[in-house]
């Protein structure tokens, strides 16, 4: 037997959990990006920690573009 729906929302799928996760984990890496950018502006003098900015910066933004290709696959 099947059970009726009428006004019922249809389940969620793991696809789209997962891409409400990975949008979730990009917000919170968008953050820190711009967290970043803001200390490298208050560090605009300092070498040494620009480098050390840029560093942890880019690792970030890895980390974000692989996020972003992750949700384009479970989008198709």
């Amino acid at each position: 037997l099947q059970k009726k729906t009428a006004g019922k929302k249809p389940s969620t799928t793991s696809a789209e959990k997962a891409k409400g996760r990975l949008e979730k984990e990009s917000s919170k890496l968008e953050n820190k990006i711009a967290k970043l950018d803001a200390l490298a502006q208050e560090y605009a003098t300092d070498y040494q920690k620009l480098m050390e900015i840029d560093s942890e910066k880019s690792a970030l933004d890895e980390e974000l573009m692989l996020l972003y290709e992750r949700w384009e696959e479970l989008s198709e």
